[in-house]
């Protein structure tokens, strides 16, 4: 049988490389927590299903 393993990830930084991980790890189905100093670069990820966490 096998087994499905979801891990709930936190990235620190959401410039290019952190969204496009971010990104890729919601799409496949992990919860991801983004913390990121600039709200507008979570923005995207946020309506992609990601949860924003930082300085507002």
């Amino acid at each position: 049988m096998d087994e499905i393993l979801i891990m709930e990830l936190g990235l620190i930084g959401l410039g290019r490389m952190g969204a496009n991980m971010a990104r890729r790890l919601t799409q496949a189905g992990h919860p991801v927590i983004g913390y990121t100093r600039q709200p507008e670069k979570a923005e995207a990820l946020v309506k992609e299903g990601a949860i924003a966490h930082g300085v507002f």
